[in-house]
């Protein structure tokens, strides 16, 4: 099982969707005889790589089921272990998943299943980060700038103005342990709905160009 697993990711990594398929369809059929979180990440795999192939449809398929698996076995861990945030983690990484690939149909769900992962991450963890930059995209993408500023100022460690934000970004994105990547939050600056209105983008390139040569 794990063999075929692992084919999902390197096909889709050379750009052989077929032979991810088929692994994928393997792993399927050898499901009973693996650990229940192994076929949980075969689920995730595939819809990574259906992802890249803009298969949304069938990505939203995929991520359904895995929530729904994985919620049924939170819980269970949750009756089991008694530790919330730990035994959901799985869970709120699924939702997240699965927000992604609403967000990239341009659905307004994606809002619904970013925020249900939010409350199961620990808060200032990683993933939590993570999360977070794919919903200030999401609100980017829909032009939402009212909902986009209650959540960047978390997420840009309480600050509201652009410049600052960068600022805030160099310092704990260039971290060797930091809580987000930097490409993904400079987005979620540039990207702004309400950027251009607070600082012009030359100040922001500016304050880089600055940043790069110290």
């Amino acid at each position: 099982f794990k063999l075929y697993s692992a084919g999902i990711s390197v096909f889709n990594h050379i750009g052989q969707p077929d032979k991810a398929d088929a692994c994928f369809q393997k792993c399927r059929t050898l499901a009973r005889h693996a650990h229940i979180e192994d076929y949980l990440r075969s689920l995730s795999k595939q819809a990574v790589q259906k992802m890249d192939r803009y298969q949304t449809e069938e990505a939203r398929e995929i991520t359904e089921e895995a929530i729904a698996y994985e919620k049924e076995l939170s819980t269970l861990k949750q009756l089991l272990y008694q530790d919330e945030t730990d035994n959901f983690k799985s869970y709120a990484i699924s939702l997240s998943q699965c927000g992604q690939v609403y967000a990239a149909m341009q659905d307004k769900k994606a809002e619904e299943y970013f925020k249900e992962a939010l409350s199961h991450f620990e808060k200032n963890s990683n993933d939590y980060f993570i999360t977070m930059s794919y919903l200030l995209h999401h609100y980017i993408s829909q032009k939402e700038k009212d909902s986009y500023d209650r959540y960047a100022a978390e997420y840009f460690g309480g600050n509201t103005e652009p410049l600052q934000q960068f600022d805030y970004l160099m310092k704990e994105g260039t971290k060797e342990h930091p809580l987000f990547t930097l490409k993904f939050a400079f987005f979620a600056i540039f990207g702004a709905p309400c950027v251009n209105k607070v600082a012009p983008f030359y100040k922001i390139k500016k304050c880089a160009d600055r940043s790069q040569r110290t």
